[in-house]
């Protein structure tokens, strides 16, 4: 007699979990994550990547700025990571409200090392700290994406972009699948966490003590005025420029500028100047740091001090509001006390001559010309 009971239906769905569930670690980049997964699974990242994603070409592009809904939707369906988990690995979830207006997602990300992406190369090295690399399982830190992080705050020790072996940058996104873990160069296996950095003294003034505290409090007290974290970072990248601009143009002439920097006790004439004119987020560690300190010192000075400084030696609202990258209500506010133009400098020789171009100008060009064909960092 047959049975009255139905044969319950089977499910042929498939289950897409990766068999391998790899949790993210404190502070981890997504593209950390990614790697440190491909590798649990026994593939290279572009494997796992191409599973995922099968029409995207993931490693082409700086991963860890943040990932669309569809994406993360395709990630989450995988990994079994939740949305959150994910978006939490990303660049942008920490820096919205920090340095960048809640919402906006720029092309180029203000205080964020670029990674000068081509195809799966790149021109710039994820830094990192061979002390953290050593402590339990390697990993890599978004924090080490930041521009003004030059040295590891718990160890004390410089930051490493490069290889100390091959002194290619790392690129840990392109390591085999053999791989032992996510801590060895791509190009030569050299474990980076043996790396030997040079151990950080004393450094005052210390532009990323500064702001380090300004990202994490979100805002800071400037000349007995709070200003948000935006409007600081804002000021410190007006200053940067300030300062490269005049100590480019202070070997040809004289200028107010360049007589307003110095005033703040910075030697333009001592300072080393990068080879090339490329924003800080493109520039190596070693060329950033005399940079911030730079910075560093010109912020230790009051506000109302600077704004003095700025009337006497006669720079411009005008030449301020070039440098700005993004118009801040409390750094224009500071900006409106200045004359709108310079005080015009009496020219010891009004018979304008062609000359050839200077030295540094010729040195700057063809640095640059030597950077975009992979020559020079």
């Amino acid at each position: 007699m047959a049975s009255s009971h139905k044969r319950p239906e089977r499910n042929h769905e498939v289950s897409l979990i990766w068999p391998v569930q790899i949790s993210p670690l404190k502070d981890e980049l997504l593209s950390s994550w990614l790697v440190r997964a491909s590798l649990a699974h026994g593939c290279d990242p572009m494997s796992l990547t191409s599973a995922v994603w099968p029409t995207w070409r993931a490693w082409t592009v700086d991963i860890d700025r943040t990932l669309d809904d569809t994406r993360l939707q395709s990630l989450c369906g995988s990994s079994g990571l939740s949305i959150d988990e994910l978006s939490n690995m990303t660049l942008f979830h920490h820096l919205d409200g920090k340095i960048l207006l809640i919402g906006k997602r720029p092309s180029n990300l203000p205080w964020v090392i670029a990674m000068g992406s081509r195809n799966r190369q790149h021109k710039m090295g994820v830094p990192y700290c061979p002390g953290c690399l050593r402590m339990d399982d390697p990993y890599f830190r978004w924090q080490w994406r930041l521009a003004w992080h030059t040295y590891c705050p718990l160890h004390h020790h410089e930051l490493i972009e490069c290889c100390p072996s091959c002194n290619m940058p790392v690129q840990y996104h392109r390591v085999s699948a053999q791989t032992p873990h996510i801590g060895i160069c791509f190009h030569c296996g050299y474990d980076l966490s043996s790396a030997v950095s040079a151990r950080v003294g004393a450094m005052q003034p210390d532009f990323q003590k500064l702001a380090s505290n300004v990202f994490g409090t979100g805002a800071v007290d400037w000349g007995g005025r709070q200003i948000s974290s935006l409007d600081w970072f804002v000021l410190a990248k007006l200053l940067l420029n300030l300062i490269r601009r005049s100590a480019s143009r202070e070997q040809k002439a004289p200028s107010h500028l360049g007589d307003f920097i110095q005033a703040t006790g910075i030697d333009l004439h001592s300072l080393p100047l990068p080879p090339t004119q490329l924003p800080i987020e493109l520039l190596p560690l070693e060329q950033r740091k005399p940079l911030l300190a730079a910075v560093a010192q010109m912020l230790s000075l009051e506000r109302n001090l600077l704004l003095h400084l700025l009337k006497e030696y006669g720079v411009s609202r005008n030449t301020l509001m070039n440098e700005l990258t993004w118009p801040s209500q409390a750094v224009m506010d500071w900006i409106d006390a200045l004359p709108a133009n310079s005080i015009q400098r009496i020219r010891t020789n009004p018979i304008q001559i062609r000359r050839p171009k200077a030295k540094e100008v010729v040195r700057r060009e063809w640095a640059r010309l030597l950077r975009r064909h992979g020559l020079l960092r």
